[in-house]
């Protein structure tokens, strides 16, 4: 015996044999999309693979492995040569005792004679002032203020000649 059943409605029946009646049901023909094959959807389906490169797989353990990607490479291989180089320059400097040269920032761009004006300006600065008047022979500065220009000398003195050194 054959029927029809209608969706999500559910169906109870009794099979009779041989005197006697073998119960069945409830049973419901559900609905579900993906058994609801549609020519436009498996025409859609097509296109989409087309476009996309996708293909037929016939073992699913494939299904899961992503295809390798075109557009990036790894910077691994970059990372490994810089090393190597800076490696290599390094132990050159070591066994050569090259040291980088330093430049003094202060003096780059200016010329000679602006060099000459300013070391004859800084010498002017720290050299020690003689008295002019004579208020200034009679009456000496007190000791603190002595010993501030003294030390501000120095430090001034000290910075010059490390600044040459340069």
């Amino acid at each position: 015996v054959r029927t029809s059943l209608n969706e999500n409605e559910p169906v109870r029946g009794a099979v009779k044999i041989d005197g006697s009646a073998i119960p069945f049901g409830p049973m419901v023909a559900g609905s579900a999309t993906e058994w609801n094959f549609d020519t436009e959807r498996l025409a859609e389906l097509r296109e989409t693979s087309t476009t996309t490169g996708g293909g037929a797989i016939l073992d699913l353990t494939d299904a899961w492995r992503k295809p390798p990607s075109p557009g990036f490479e790894s910077i691994k291989v970059w990372f490994l040569i810089a090393a190597f180089l800076i490696f290599l320059a390094e132990a050159y400097a070591t066994r050569t005792g090259w040291k980088m040269p330093v430049y003094n920032l202060a003096t780059i761009g200016v010329s000679e004679k602006r060099k000459k004006k300013r070391t004859q300006a800084e010498d002017k600065e720290t050299a020690p002032k003689t008295p002019t008047t004579q208020a200034d022979l009679i009456s000496p500065a007190p000791r603190n203020e002595e010993k501030k220009v003294d030390a501000s000398a120095v430090r001034r003195s000290r910075f010059k000649r490390a600044k040459k050194r340069l």
